[in-house]
Formats: structure tokens, C-alpha cells, sequence
């Protein structure tokens, strides 16, 4: 495991520490990603990219509130506080701890991910306006699911506002950079999708295997967040369970929202056939053990767990929202269906349980497309070329 280390500059009170190296130029180019999350879709693409950089030749550090995970990660920190909504103070003071970042480890370019990390990063270039920066979005915060207007507007003027300081934006799919050459400027927009490899099988977790042998199995992934729509399945669930009495859903993951499923599942009583495992480490065995993959979003960008269904060559159920349809045609690589349409999906399931020669038909188109499309070099091999753009050797 790599030694945690603290950055050679100048002394630096305890809270701004980091765990990265400021060494000579002696790489191909140095890349600092800044992102806020320290887990999800965003986060996964930042750190991939990054590792994946490094085994070429390029200088790699991450940059955002991830300092204690340094050492877990293997990769270098630099720690800045980044919050979760727009704040005056908390965003003054990580804009002018980046932008001292900036001037001290002097990357060639800064990738800043989400808008939070978007934000602090193209403000902190009025300290290095000299250094170029790239933003991609994942999913832009005033097309996500918020309850006011009133939000919707405050991050659309922010965006609006902050779109002149970034060279490129790379977007992970055609919905999201539609949607950022209507903020400007359309020419320094790019489309990179999102790419993996396919997650190797893995025998399931002894809870999910009973679970599969009592009946057909659904699942899905997704953080417990209003905008991941996993409301919507569960109230499908009821008209599943009139087809099929022995199915389960399983829905791995955790956040704000278990409280009020786990409410919504006692009024429709389906407790004892809904499972929220929380986070799982074992993905693929959940994946390899599920009869059908459901992807519920209200507000998606082009998520990863998509990828990672299709990879591992599974039917899908998915709702048409940002770039999904992008992955599933409906009935030629999965199904396609509105967002919030709880019998839509429940339809959607109970026909892809119903005929299992056309499901897997599905399936193994959808792999063949991910394989096709969506592979990790690709993503690499073209966000260099977008890199390049600006300056990168």
C-alpha cells in the first residue's frame, strides 16, 4: 500500500494538508481531477480515469473532500472541503485552497466533475488563469429532481454564469451536451461516454442466493436519493406480485430515502419481498443471480449500473431519461419505459419474465453493444484527444 505522504510546499495549517506529492515535471502531463461526492457515479468515473491515466505516463492526483481515504484509495489527495450546495463561505474558502493548489502542483489541466466540483474549480482558475480547465457534469444539477423552481433556476444561472471558464466540457453522453451547448459555448463542447470493462462473475452472497432459488429475482443499484426514482419500483412491485407471487427485488444501496421506502413498503406490504441490503461490495454476484436489472431514475446523466447490467448480459428494464435511451433501445437491447410510471415498469418486468427466450435475446444485445461502445480504453483514448485539445502532450 502507498505511504501516505504530505505535499512538499509550504507550511500549511492542519485542516489544509495533503496527501499528494508536488514533485518535478518529469511525466507526460499532469492531470488534477476535482470532484466533491466520495462515492457514486461521478466519483467512480474521476478515480477510473485517473488510474487509468497514471498506467500511461501522466501525472495523477484527485482533489476534493477525500483525505481520509487516501491510503484506501492508493492514489494521491489533495484535500479540499467542497460542500454540498452552494455556500458563500464554505466555497470561498475551497476556491482559494484550490487555486493555492493550482499554483503549487501547476497541472497541465484540471478535470473538475459534478457541479459543486465544476464550480470551485473554474472560479479557483482566476488564481492560474493559465491553466486550462474541463468540466463534465454528470447529470447538471438544475435538470436533476429538486422540489422548487426556484432551485432549478439559481443552478441554471450559476452554470450559465461559470460556463466561460472552462476550455471543454465533456459531456457522457449526446442528452447531457445538448443540454450544455444551450448553456454556451457549443463549440467547446464534447461527447465522451461513460466506459468500463465488464465486471468479472462472481458466485452470489449467501443472502441472495436464497433469495434466488425462493423465486425470480429483481435488483437494482442505486444510492437511496429522490432523483434515483427506486420509489417508482417499489410501487411497481404489487402488480409484479400478482404474476409472479415468489419474485424478490433486492435494491442495493443506502442514503436519505431508506426511511420512506421502508414506509412505502409496509403500506403496500411487500416488506417481506422487498430487501434493502444497503451498499454491497459483491455487485456482480447480485447482478449474476438477478433475473432482470431495473434502472428507475427520474433524473440520470448515463449511469454506470446501466453498463454494468449490460456487461454482465442482463435483461433490462430502463426509464427514458438523459442519455439511457442512448444504451437501451427499447425492445431491441432492453426495455425502455417513462420515468415515474410505476405500472409501466411493472409491465416492463413481468414481460421480460414472461418470455425468457426474448429477454435473453435482449441481453445479449445490450452486451454486445456495451462491448461495442462503451468500453473503458475508448473513454480514455478520447478524453486524451480532448486533452490534447488544449494543450496536453
Amino acid at each position: 500500500m502507498r505511504q501516505a505522504i504530505v505535499a512538499r510546499s509550504p507550511p500549511v495549517a492542519e485542516a489544509e494538508r495533503t496527501r499528494a506529492v508536488i514533485t518535478p515535471a518529469t511525466h507526460r502531463g499532469r492531470i488534477l481531477m476535482v470532484v466533491r461526492p466520495s462515492k457514486g457515479g461521478a466519483f467512480g468515473h474521476a478515480l477510473r480515469l485517473g488510474r487509468e491515466l497514471s498506467s500511461r505516463g501522466y501525472e495523477f492526483a484527485l482533489c476534493g473532500p477525500h483525505g481520509d481515504l487516501a491510503d484506501e484509495l492508493e492514489v494521491p489527495v489533495f484535500r479540499v472541503d467542497i460542500a454540498r450546495h452552494p455556500h458563500p463561505i464554505r466555497h470561498g474558502a475551497a476556491i482559494a485552497r484550490l487555486g493555492r493548489i493550482y499554483r503549487q502542483y501547476r497541472p497541465d489541466i484540471v478535470h473538475a466533475h459534478g457541479s459543486q466540483g465544476g464550480a470551485v474549480a473554474r472560479l479557483a482558475r482566476l488564481a492560474a488563469p493559465r491553466v486550462p480547465v474541463v468540466f463534465t457534469p454528470h447529470n447538471y444539477a438544475f435538470e436533476n429532481y429538486f422540489t422548487s423552481r426556484l432551485e432549478r433556476a439559481l443552478y441554471r444561472s450559476i452554470e450559465a454564469a461559470l460556463a466561460p471558464l472552462a476550455k471543454r466540457v465533456i459531456c457522457v453522453c449526446e442528452a447531457e451536451r445538448r443540454i450544455a451547448a444551450r448553456i454556451g459555448p457549443a463549440k467547446r463542447t464534447r461527447v465522451v461516454y461513460n466506459g468500463i470493462e465488464p465486471l468479472a462473475p462472481a458466485p452470489p452472497d449467501p443472502e441472495i442466493a436464497s433469495l434466488r432459488e425462493a423465486g425470480p429475482l429483481i435488483c437494482t443499484v442505486a444510492e437511496l436519493q429522490p432523483p434515483k426514482g427506486v420509489t417508482s419500483l417499489v410501487a411497481a412491485m404489487p402488480t409484479v406480485l400478482e404474476q409472479f407471487p415468489d419474485a424478490h427485488l433486492v435494491v442495493a444501496g443506502d442514503g436519505v430515502e431508506r426511511p420512506r421506502l421502508e414506509q412505502q413498503m409496509s403500506e403496500l406490504g411487500v416488506a417481506d419481498r422487498v430487501h434493502l441490503p444497503g451498499s454491497i461490495a459483491n455487485v456482480a454476484g447480485l447482478l449474476g443471480a438477478a433475473d432482470v436489472f431495473v434502472q428507475p431514475g427520474w433524473s440520470e446523466s448515463f449511469p454506470y449500473s446501466i453498463l454494468e447490467a449490460m456487461g454482465m448480459e442482463m435483461p433490462i428494464v430502463a426509464t427514458d431519461v438523459g442519455g439511457v435511451g442512448e444504451a437501451i433501445e427499447d425492445q431491441v437491447t432492453g426495455r425502455l419505459v417513462p420515468p415515474k410510471d410505476p405500472a409501466a415498469i411493472a409491465e416492463a418486468i413481468v414481460d421480460l419474465l414472461s418470455d425468457q427466450d426474448r429477454a435473453n435475446k435482449f441481453a445479449a444485445a445490450a452486451r454486445e453493444r456495451m462491448m461495442s461502445r462503451f468500453r473503458l480504453q475508448r473513454m480514455i483514448d478520447e478524453t486524451l484527444d480532448v486533452y490534447r485539445e488544449i494543450g496536453l502532450r
